[in-house]
């Protein structure tokens, strides 16, 4: 594998891992937590790129911080600890993204199994990272996918002159403020901006998503995959 194919480009360079655009796609959605099942190292990767947006990000984004011994046995007990202490400090978001760094999702686990057996109080959505075939716009996509796929309605009336921007990120370039500007453009030409994923926006808002008569996409590499969904 090239350098530009490999992590040369993905790490140091001009693009993050997957697991970090997974991340920004739900860290934009309001009230939303994030937990990283894998290494000190991975977390705060990602958190260090989520923080230029939104500096209070470590306020609601975890690690489990499984041992060595985790690639061999399982992660089980490290992701289970972290959901518990969640729940006894009181933590209830809008919606969990529970997912593996790129070297823990070669082991296999079940992530969803592992949040149902506590009966959590709040939504979870669960995902691999994918982040040894991926970059940014990957793991965006992926998570992006996952949540319509388990939270949205799968049928809905579509109402005139209603649409979604795809695409955006507050994460990605100058994601938030070209989206305050793509929404008040819109709104003057009298079109009703249903939701913005990726950029500030609620779980109501999210399960809006099909009541759109148009999708418009943004970034073809963030929100194609999305309009076609």
């Amino acid at each position: 594998m090239s350098e530009k194919q490999g992590w040369g480009n993905i790490c140091e360079r001009v693009d993050t891992c997957a697991l970090t655009g997974a991340g920004a796609f739900f860290a934009a959605i309001d009230k939303s937590e994030v937990l990283i099942n894998g290494p000190l190292w991975c977390y705060f990767y990602a958190l260090r790129h989520l923080e230029k947006a939104r500096p209070d990000m470590y306020t609601r984004f975890y690690g489990s911080q499984p041992d060595n011994n985790a690639v061999i046995y399982g992660s089980e007990e490290y992701v289970t600890q972290e959901l518990q202490r969640m729940l006894e400090d009181g933590h209830k978001p809008s919606v969990l993204l529970l997912e593996s760094s790129c070297s823990l999702s070669l082991i296999g686990d079940d992530l969803a199994g592992m949040a149902r057996k506590l009966e959590l109080p709040f939504p979870v959505v669960t995902l691999d990272s994918g982040g040894m075939v991926g970059g940014f716009a990957a793991g965006y996509a992926k998570a992006a996918k996952k949540l319509f796929a388990q939270l949205l309605p799968q049928t809905a009336t579509a109402k005139p002159l209603a649409v979604n921007i795809l695409g955006q990120s507050e994460f990605y370039l100058q994601g938030a403020a070209d989206t305050q500007e793509l929404k008040r453009l819109l709104q003057l030409a009298g079109y009703e901006v249903l939701c913005t994923p990726g950029c500030e926006c609620t779980l109501e808002e999210l399960q809006k998503l099909p009541e759109a008569s148009l999708n418009i996409v943004t970034n073809a590499e963030l929100g194609l995959p999305l309009a076609e969904y």
